[in-house]
């Protein structure tokens, strides 16, 4: 059984401003690899690349 301290910290963002420069580069990293990988990531275009201006924050 995880312990607390192994439990990813969830956070509901309700407002852009919340959006710090590394959480987005942060979410960016992770669709693409989410994407490329062949998961469900909202739009089926893989393989996809941070350098592409559609992927950039």
């Amino acid at each position: 059984m995880p312990t607390h301290e192994s439990m990813p910290d969830l956070a509901q963002i309700t407002d852009t401003h919340e959006v710090t420069p590394e959480l987005r580069r942060q979410l960016t990293d992770c669709w693409i690899a989410v994407t490329n990988s062949g998961g469900a990531a909202g739009f089926p275009f893989p393989p996809v690349q941070a350098s592409w201006p559609c992927a950039q924050a």
